[in-house]
């Protein structure tokens, strides 16, 4: 049985503090008795961490953001209609990163993302998303990697 979003958050609740993925996957391990990874952990926060559920620390360590709720698709009756937009996302966040990070951290944020949510590491049936966010995550560290591109983007966002 694949592990979901409400597994982590329950786990994140429980534990009451920070944790690392791999060390999510090892309770979920033991508490599931499924083979559960790192690799399945950090498909999920990441996931999450778009929409705004769990919050990452420069040390890797996870834990749930301030308003983090499981709500099931079966609970949400209708409201959809009614939700404000979220703003759309900065290359900043889609590559995880501080607005001031160095270059060396944004490469590394790439590749570590890139080695997530290549298609090639992709179930079947989820190829056609990773695709989406591979291209996202790519159009990112174009513009974050260049110096100049970088520097219109930062002006564009209001960020000196």
């Amino acid at each position: 049985m694949p592990i979901t979003e409400k597994d982590i958050i329950n786990v994140l609740k429980i534990e009451q503090r920070p944790l690392k993925a791999k060390q999510i996957a090892s309770i979920l391990r033991t508490d599931t008795g499924t083979e559960v990874t790192r690799a399945d952990v950090n498909r999920l926060v990441y996931s999450m961490q778009t929409r705004g559920l769990v919050i990452v620390d420069e040390n890797h360590f996870w834990k749930l953001s301030g308003g983090a709720r499981y709500s099931s698709p079966e609970s949400d009756s209708g409201t959809r209609g009614y939700e404000k937009e979220k703003p759309k996302p900065t290359y900043y966040d889609l590559l995880q990163v501080a607005p001031r990070a160095l270059p060396q951290v944004i490469e590394r944020a790439y590749k570590a993302l890139v080695s997530i949510y290549h298609p090639d590491r992709a179930p079947a049936e989820h190829r056609a998303e990773f695709e989406e966010q591979m291209k996202l995550i790519n159009m990112a560290y174009e513009v974050l990697s260049d110096r100049h591109k970088r520097k219109e983007y930062d002006e564009k966002l209001g960020i000196h």
